[in-house]
């Protein structure tokens, strides 16, 4: 008699525990060399599980987010500015409307992307958010021992990114004219403005969205 190994035990009770996920047949990972243990078998099943369990969840969460894109244009940098800031935040949360979600646990720092923004009586196509603790010299905690630290503080840097042109066509002279003062009116405020054309999000989405992203993180080091 086949004695079963924890991996096959495993992929058995998620079998019968569900009716709606069939996880025995996902493979997220092309696992190309046989498990050397049952250990190693057994980590390979929760793997897929789980980056199932995590990919459904970015689904839902990419789906708000790109419903509130209104072009396809939009939705290219949504995506973007998403992969991107994953690759350079610890955090990356999204805010729809009211509605706040992502990766909400406490971090060091974070970065929020809101698209369709309203700032004052302008709406932005994408505010950007990043918050960060750094080190508060000027205020000191004291530990239950009566040792003193350092204490902490929050600093928090925004960015607009704008996405021009429709079905990739750039600007015309007039509504560039209005973009710019639209954009003077929003440095008043105190908002950087990162304005990017179809042309430019067409050639590269994401080194838009890099670049934005790592100017924002930037800022944050000179407060």
């Amino acid at each position: 008699m086949t004695k079963r190994t924890w991996a096959a035990q495993f992929k058995k009770s998620l079998e019968i525990s569900t009716d709606e996920k069939n996880y025995r047949l996902r493979d997220f990972f092309n696992w190309t060399e046989k498990p050397e243990s049952d250990e190693d078998a057994l980590f390979r099943v929760g793997v897929n599980v789980l980056s199932y369990e995590y990919a459904n969840k970015a689904l839902q969460h990419l789906e708000r987010l790109i419903d509130a894109a209104e072009s396809p244009i939009e939705q290219a940098m949504a995506f973007a500015l998403s992969v991107a800031g994953h690759d350079l935040a610890t955090n990356v949360r999204y805010k729809v409307g009211s509605f706040v979600f992502g990766d909400l646990q406490e971090m060091p720092d974070f970065l929020v992307i809101e698209p369709q923004a309203q700032i004052g009586e302008y709406r932005v196509d994408f505010l950007l958010g990043y918050h960060e603790w750094v080190p508060d010299v000027e205020r000191k905690e004291k530990l239950k021992d009566g040792t003193e630290i350092d204490g902490v503080r929050e600093v928090v840097a925004n960015l607009i990114v704008e996405c021009d042109g429709h079905d990739f066509h750039d600007r015309s002279k007039e509504q560039a004219s209005r973009d710019r003062e639209r954009d003077r009116e929003l440095k008043k405020l105190g908002f950087d403005v990162f304005r990017y054309t179809g042309s430019d999000i067409w050639k590269s989405p994401f080194g838009c969205a890099t670049e934005a992203i790592q100017s924002l993180t930037r800022s944050v080091c000179k407060k």
